[in-house]
């Protein structure tokens, strides 16, 4: 009596079970993580935001203060610090955030035109101002939810920037500072937060 034995091929299971070779392919990809950058100036005042960094325009060259993820699936982080200024978001750029936090004063976030968005990923995506500190938003501010927290002040610099479709919610004693504009949000939630000044917040 002969037996005969059959090679095994792990190649031809898996072209017979392609799920199999699915699953496998995504057990071996390296799990996505959010990265937190620094924006830390000590001399320029103007900044652009673009995909992949923030850079600042010195003459004829651009000198990057630091890369960009520009990934909604693990959406980065941004802490802002040193000497404030102006950041604009790059035109015609959709920008994927969790978290920003301002740890100082004269910050200014912009967009270069209205196709320019910042946009908030995550339940509790949005903006931390420091305790004592202010910052203003001209720039367009997208996503389900919007938390502004940290306890300081944000204030509006034009009207209609945050989208009508955003649930807001504003902890730890933070305040929105209508400055005179007007905006509508999905919902409002106040959790300790305070909404000040002339204009309108519908929601």
């Amino acid at each position: 009596m002969t037996t005969h034995l059959r090679h095994f091929s792990l190649r031809a299971l898996l072209r017979q079970h392609r799920w199999l070779s699915a699953l496998l392919l995504l057990a071996a990809l390296p799990a996505t993580a959010q990265t937190t950058y620094r924006l830390s100036p000590n001399w320029l005042s103007s900044f652009v935001w673009t995909t992949e960094e923030i850079y600042g325009p010195i003459l004829f060259f651009n000198y990057t203060y630091t890369d960009w993820t520009n990934n909604p699936a693990s959406a980065s982080n941004l802490i802002l610090e040193g000497n404030g200024g102006t950041l604009t978001l790059a035109a015609g750029t959709a920008l994927y955030a969790h978290q920003l936090r301002f740890t100082v004063d004269d910050y200014t976030l912009a967009s270069a035109n209205n196709a320019a968005s910042l946009n908030f990923v995550g339940a509790v995506g949005g903006i931390t101002v420091d305790t004592g500190r202010s910052t203003t938003t001209r720039a367009y501010l997208n996503g389900a939810n919007l938390r502004l927290a940290g306890g300081g002040t944000l204030s509006l610099g034009a009207s209609n920037r945050i989208s009508d479709a955003t649930a807001l919610t504003i902890v730890d004693r933070s305040t929105l500072a209508l400055g005179g504009y007007n905006e509508t949000v999905a919902s409002l939630t106040l959790t300790s937060g305070t909404v000040s000044g002339a204009g309108t917040l519908a929601a």
